[in-house]
């Protein structure tokens, strides 16, 4: 589960360099992809939101 969030948290980041770097040049993508870069984001929190609910879960044991 821990390289599946960090594929995650490596993908934002670059996603969100890469968007940066589109702005800089005023292209119109950057919007785009600060967009995927969100999705990827909610994805991540609800990979995080399984894990801590599965680790009260375990605590309630």
């Amino acid at each position: 589960m821990s390289n599946e969030l960090l594929g995650y948290a490596k993908t934002i980041v670059q996603l969100l360099k890469t968007a940066e770097e589109l702005e800089i040049k005023d292209d119109e993508r950057a919007a785009e992809v600060y967009k995927i870069a969100q999705d990827y984001v909610k994805q991540l929190l609800g990979k995080l939101d399984e894990i801590v609910g599965n680790d009260k879960e375990s605590e309630k044991e």
